[in-house]
């Protein structure tokens, strides 16, 4: 079964949650710092929070959602023609 994490913006800051069927939004316990922290200890809580139907949830739409991996940069290579990959230097076979 697939896990949905959503890192928002919580009342007192950055928070994580986990999204339930539906579009609720259910917040984690603790803290975690990094992405890292939520992907290990995280999912357990939210493992656990998603097998408790009556656990408080907000609806994702009233929230504002944040980027997952903050301050990070992501580089993308496009190479999806073979005249792309030619171009970059890579072997297209």
């Amino acid at each position: 079964m697939s896990i949905r994490l959503v890192r928002y913006a919580g009342d007192a800051g950055p928070a994580w949650g986990v999204v339930r069927h539906g579009g609720e939004i259910v917040p984690l316990p603790g803290d975690y710092p990094t992405t890292a922290d939520v992907l290990g200890e995280g999912v357990k809580h939210a493992r656990e929070l998603l097998a408790e139907p009556g656990a408080a949830g907000t609806d994702v739409a009233a929230v504002k959602v944040l980027h997952p991996v903050p301050q990070a940069r992501v580089y993308c290579q496009g190479a999806n023609y073979r005249s792309h990959m030619i171009e970059s230097g890579m072997d297209p076979d």
